[in-house]
């Protein structure tokens, strides 16, 4: 299977600090029958973009076996549709928030990718905050504040929007009201290799992951409004 990931340049940041694309996450539809098969998504799926995209569809064999199912990622922190915390934003102390992942990865998984993204950001292109690759697939979430570049880990965290390889929290521009912040986690049947993540690019990444089945999605959504 292959997922086809089409990054968008565009210009200055939307968010003050830091922007994968997309607009609203009205449709996450799926279909599928047969094994894991021949699966396509653009980056607009992945960061939350106009979701005729999202619509994936698998037929045939490939890699990893059943359905592309749903997976459930919580925070302890906020809950889904919530506020953002202060600490979990640029404006305070900008650390990573405590995620949960609660629902057993769907079989033939052998890690999971999340993607951190404000649709709304740089004049609704989007802006990624954070992403992490090659979460192991029995993990149970993410630890709160972690660095940038953090090392002798299991994860890769991949530059964002920021050109940080790591985390970077909600700041939308004065005046632009309420920013929807959302983390997408993706259950693919293989790993990716990056012979440096801490400089790696969404391109980059987006190599790696062509040559995986992606076989499922969990949403986490939490708000943070601009002065």
């Amino acid at each position: 299977g292959t997922l086809m990931c089409t990054y968008s340049a565009g210009g200055g940041n939307g968010d003050d600090t830091s922007s994968i694309s997309g607009g609203g996450d009205s449709s996450q539809q799926q279909s599928s029958s047969g094994g894991g098969g021949d699966t396509e998504l653009t980056i607009t799926s992945i960061n939350g973009g106009t979701d005729s995209s999202q619509q994936q569809s698998s037929s045939g064999g490939g890699g990893g076996g059943g359905q592309n199912s749903e997976l459930t990622i919580t925070s302890p922190a906020f809950d889904d549709g919530g506020p953002c915390p202060i600490q979990y934003t640029a404006d305070g102390s900008n650390a990573s928030p405590p995620l949960r992942f609660s629902s057993t990865p769907p079989p033939g998984t052998q890690s999971l990718v999340l993607i951190m993204t404000d649709p709304q950001g740089r004049g609704d292109q989007g802006y990624v905050h954070w992403l992490v690759a090659n979460i192991p697939a029995a993990s149970s979430g993410l630890e709160e504040g972690i660095p940038p570049n953090a090392s002798g880990r299991e994860f890769y965290q991949i530059l964002n929007d920021g050109d940080i390889a790591g985390y970077t929290g909600p700041k939308p521009p004065h005046g632009s009201g309420e920013h929807k912040y959302v983390f997408k986690l993706f259950a693919f049947d293989g790993t990716v290799s990056l012979s440096d993540p801490s400089t790696a690019t969404k391109d980059d990444l987006d190599q790696q992951l062509a040559d995986l089945n992606y076989l499922g999605k969990g949403t986490l959504m939490c708000t943070y409004g601009g002065a």
